[in-house]
């Protein structure tokens, strides 16, 4: 009797399983479409799935600070690139501005609307303090083994970014400060030693 019973509910479980399978449209479920996007890149290095997109919270300063010469404090953020070859000789990242600053400037240019700050800008600089410029090239100091020889497979950007006035001409005014970035990176194989 146990067998027949165990032999029915297998059954009923193999019935109501291919039942569920074969109606996609039953009004008795739902349905969800995935879309999977990735990249294969040639680059030696990869940006962490983590810092694809990212924000970071600038805080708030006083316009009359800004106008009388200070500037917000830096907040620190970084980003990490994943799956680093060991030849990795090189390693380069520039900020372009996504609102429209032109090359080499010293900011970042916020996002023009009615409640946008005026006379302000994003500064970014790297972790020791050194200013970066919108649109040129920095070299990244690549972490390498205990031997010196090869490049390990993760490595980290490490920057800085503040309000801050844009010029001595400008005129601050209050309100809220949102700029976007894009940040590229290149990879150079080291090369290899002549004999």
């Amino acid at each position: 009797m146990k067998k027949h019973v165990l032999n029915l509910a297998i059954a009923s479980v193999l019935v109501s399983g291919s039942a569920f399978a074969a109606a996609p449209g039953a009004n008795d479920s739902s349905t969800a479409n995935i879309d999977f996007t990735g990249k294969v890149t040639s680059s030696l290095c990869q940006v962490s799935t983590a810092d694809l997109n990212k924000t970071i919270a600038l805080g708030e300063i006083s316009a009359s600070a800004l106008q009388n010469g200070g500037k917000a404090p830096a907040q620190s953020f970084s980003i990490t690139l994943n799956n680093c070859a060991t030849d990795t000789g090189e390693i380069s990242y520039v900020f372009s501005d996504a609102n429209g600053s032109s090359a080499r400037a010293a900011y970042l240019e916020p996002k023009a609307s009615d409640t946008a700050a005026s006379g302000v800008g994003v500064f970014l600089e790297q972790s020791d303090g050194t200013a970066i410029h919108i649109g040129k090239a920095e070299n990244l100091d690549i972490i390498k083994n205990t031997n010196g020889t090869d490049a390990l497979p993760q490595q980290t950007i490490p920057l800085k970014a503040y309000i801050g006035k844009k010029n001595a001409q400008s005129t601050v005014t209050p309100g809220t400060v949102d700029a976007s970035a894009v940040l590229t990176i290149r990879t150079v194989a080291a090369t290899a030693p002549t004999p």
